[in-house]
């Protein structure tokens, strides 16, 4: 039986060096019959960025998270977005599916972090995202949208969600 139900999931990564993985996983994600939530769709608002970020996680079902070889923007506190992202959701016990680029050595220069406090910023967090919870490895897109795919459909089996019908 296809159930009517629909999920949100929150598509959370660094934006500029992985807008094509970002657009196959929101294709998956909306090939599923799923919502999936992303910055590319935030709207202009007159409101703190994190805090607005923070409220359309509250209503997501699930998190993915995409690290590749960058850390990303970090806010005044020192921390990027996208471990904030990812530790608000922890925080929410919101499902979290981590998708982990599995040749970080090959990934091109352009699209890695070039100083070495911000490399270890990223080992730090990659070491953290990955520690207690299974993590999947890709190294191109279709092992990516392959990667999503499986993750959801096992997540929704073993950690069912309110969604909505």
């Amino acid at each position: 039986m296809v159930s009517d139900k629909r999920f949100s999931v929150f598509i959370s990564s660094t934006f500029e060096d992985l807008k094509v993985e970002r657009q196959a996983v929101q294709d998956v994600i909306l090939s599923g019959g799923d919502f999936p939530v992303q910055m590319e769709t935030f709207p202009a608002a007159d409101e703190d960025q994190f805090e607005f970020i923070k409220s359309l996680i509250d209503k997501c079902d699930y998190y993915v998270l995409i690290l590749a070889g960058r850390y990303g923007s970090v806010t005044e506190d020192g921390m990027s977005y996208t471990e904030k992202e990812y530790r608000y959701a922890v925080s929410k016990n919101i499902p979290v599916l981590v998708l982990l680029h599995g040749a970080r050595g090959e990934i091109a220069s352009s699209k890695t972090e070039s100083s070495p406090d911000r490399r270890a910023l990223l080992r730090k967090f990659v070491e953290e995202a990955q520690t207690g919870r299974l993590r999947k490895t890709w190294t191109d897109i279709g092992q990516l949208k392959l990667a999503v795919r499986e993750a959801l459909d096992h997540v929704k089996a073993t950690k069912p969600s309110v969604g909505w019908v």
